[in-house]
């Protein structure tokens, strides 16, 4: 997304065109535009001079140049939409120092934009963002540019007015690995869920939050954000779902880490959808899940007894309730569940049904298997949680020493306070 703000009749400043630099790109600017174009709903035409400079508190000035002929300017055109196409095929190189020509990435682009509408705050620091909000499926919305990593987030409203942001890519690196959204405790030693409350006016973080990568790099803690509309634009809170009989979507089971004798363990990952056949949301209250084996064709329904192997639970499961986690054994990670199963089993399949009691009547889905014979990658799973004295989170990533919350650490499961 970019923010235009006007310096003459004939003049544009253009904000965020690169989000890694700081000043603002002039641009003149005409509302002469030919038949042609206007068939296309082109109202307006933009042409930035070649040569022009970005900042950046790093590397210096970087310069804006016309890939295709070097004195050239960069063209473009607004259409009534908002959107901006820019027709030529840019790039950016270094302007001071020794380097100075040099490219400063290795791209060409040729690329559209959008204008912004809203507007990332969090401690001093700020983005410029484009806003999306699905009217006829206003629990999702999309943010593009967010903490001006150039890259759009998902955002998933609840009908009771708060959201959560799953987690997702927002860039890679080829010596640090890819970097995910996360959500931070109080003092930022542990990565949770990133949720917030909807103001109407504003999307309101709960905590504060970062980019970590699977090789451990993180972005550092960033204090909590709001995400706003700068055009008066309101956010939609979805409405309740209907407490009407529907048939669930179909589960499915993700994977399995098969149980080990040093462990004392192994876990069955899987996901419950929230959503009926037809894509329509149900009361999560009246959703529950079973866990079924099947050996030699044989299938039984699993069953959970409080004692010495389930220790957090007080009652005997094996139709649980979505909403139902203890925080150890039943763990909810969002996007998907997990199952620790602690004693030793020898399935030839597991399944997961999902079941959903609204509307005072039984919808149960399919029983849906996973081939556990055929499933590959389950010794490095094993070994992978008795290295040498790691820890892991319950997703399996390698955390460092000071990480607080539920750990693996040579095959058992901790509480780090």
């Amino acid at each position: 997304p970019i923010k235009f703000s006007k310096v003459d009749a004939s003049t544009i400043a253009i904000e965020g065109f690169r989000t890694y630099a700081t000043e603002k790109i002039l641009a003149t600017y005409s509302e002469d535009v030919d038949a042609e174009l206007a068939n296309y709903n082109v109202i307006a035409t933009i042409s930035i001079e070649n040569g022009q400079t970005l900042y950046n508190s790093s590397y210096g000035h970087v310069a804006l140049l016309n890939a295709a002929e070097e004195e050239s300017p960069i063209e473009g055109y607004i259409f009534s939409d908002g959107t901006v196409l820019f027709i030529n095929y840019w790039y950016t190189a270094l302007s001071d120092g020794d380097y100075a020509g040099y490219p400063w990435d290795d791209f060409i682009y040729s690329s559209n934009a959008v204008v912004a509408n809203g507007e990332m705050t969090w401690g001093e620091e700020s983005a410029i963002v484009y806003i999306d909000q699905d009217e006829e499926a206003p629990k999702y919305v999309t943010v593009y540019n967010f903490g001006n990593y150039e890259t759009a987030v998902d955002i998933e409203i609840s009908y009771e007015g708060t959201f959560i942001i799953p987690k997702q890519l927002v860039g890679s690196s080829s010596s640090q690995g890819d970097f995910y959204t996360y959500g931070l405790n109080e003092d930022a030693s542990k990565l949770i869920a990133l949720t917030g409350t909807v103001n109407r006016a504003s999307l309101d973080f709960d905590s504060k939050w970062t980019c970590y990568s699977d090789a451990g790099y993180w972005y550092g803690a960033q204090e909590p954000a709001t995400i706003s509309f700068t055009d008066g634009t309101k956010f939609t809170i979805p409405e309740a779902p209907q407490d009407i009989a529907a048939m669930p979507a179909n589960p499915e089971v993700l994977k399995i880490n098969e149980y080990n004798a040093e462990n004392g363990y192994g876990s069955v990952f899987f996901t419950i959808p929230t959503t009926d056949v037809d894509g329509n949301d149900l009361v999560l209250d009246k959703l529950f899940y079973q866990l079924y084996t099947k050996v030699n064709g044989v299938e039984k329904a699993l069953t959970f007894e409080p004692g010495e192997l389930y220790t957090k639970i007080t009652e005997t499961m094996s139709i649980i309730p979505y909403t139902f986690t203890d925080n150890w054994d039943f763990a909810d990670k969002g996007t998907y569940k997990i199952i620790f199963i602690n004693e030793p089993f020898d399935w030839d399949f597991v399944g997961v049904k999902s079941i959903y009691t609204g509307g005072g009547a039984t919808n149960e889905t399919e029983i849906q298997w996973f081939d556990v014979k055929a499933a590959t990658g389950i010794s490095a799973v094993k070994s992978e949680k008795t290295d040498n004295g790691a820890i892991y989170n319950l997703s399996g990533q390698r955390v460092a020493e000071g990480y607080k919350g539920l750990v693996i650490k040579n095959g058992k499961k901790y509480v780090v306070k």
